[in-house]
């Protein structure tokens, strides 16, 4: 008679259903990292919208603000230049809208980077794939602080030199009620100053030096804005492919 299949051996059948469980926990293993990964990918997804909307957010601000830097270095301008052309005059008769432009506006760059901050706290920034996109934000901190260091020596030079000098030699209370109609706010850069009448403006040695010098330290600012909305331009356009 034919012999019938033989027993499978018992340690066989041991090394069979133990390679089946080591099969099953690799499995299980592969299937937590492949789901991790996915969940690690996602949350860099979701962090880098987020800088890029704040990306974008800061570019319309520095917009913004190059746009009042112009009005001031324009008025700036202007004013020196009829100073320097009447050099030997005490005083230039100016509209008060001008001589307010002059002497009452010194703004200063505020910005959020709370996104930005995030991605580098969480550990997130060094999982991004293009090293110039990582470069970028982790260096965007101090490129911002240029330009608002600029525009702060600005400020310093108007409120400790230049006000001080202009209140010795006029009234400056004739600006109250543009001071009060005229309000620095989100779009001040396109408001007009209201104009209603004209007004004698001291022209000293002391009082054009300072102009100049603020109105230097403010065209600083200015270009650094100018180069900083082309940079975050970069910054967003390499986001969007990094979330591809």
């Amino acid at each position: 008679m034919p012999e019938g299949p033989r027993p499978v051996r018992w340690s066989v059948r041991l090394v069979a259903e133990s390679f089946v469980v080591v099969a099953s926990i690799l499995a299980a293993f592969a299937l937590d990292a492949w789901w991790d990964r996915r969940s690690e990918s996602a949350a860099l997804r979701e962090a880098l919208d987020g800088v890029r909307l704040e990306l974008l957010s800061n570019r319309d601000l520095l917009n913004r603000e190059e746009a009042r830097l112009t009005r001031i270095i324009e008025a700036a301008d202007a004013m020196l230049e009829l100073m320097q052309v009447n050099e030997g005059q005490r005083s230039v008769e100016v509209t008060d809208s001008l001589a307010f432009l002059v002497s009452n506006w010194a703004p200063s760059l505020e910005v959020s980077l709370g996104a930005v901050d995030a991605l580098v706290a969480t550990g997130q920034l060094a999982e991004v794939g293009d090293p110039r996109l990582r470069l970028g934000l982790a260096g965007l901190r101090d490129r911002f602080a240029d330009v608002i260091e600029d525009e702060l020596v600005a400020r310093q030079f108007h409120v400790e030199q230049f006000v001080p000098a202009l209140a010795g030699q006029m009234d400056l209370t004739v600006f109250s009620r543009l001071d009060k109609e005229f309000s620095p706010g989100p779009t001040a850069e396109q408001l007009p100053v209201p104009h209603y009448d004209w007004v004698e403006y001291p022209n000293t040695r002391e009082l054009r030096s300072i102009l100049y010098s603020k109105a230097g330290w403010y065209g600083s600012a200015r270009r650094e804005c100018t180069a900083l909305v082309v940079h975050l331009d970069e910054l967003v356009a390499m986001t969007v492919e990094e979330m591809r």
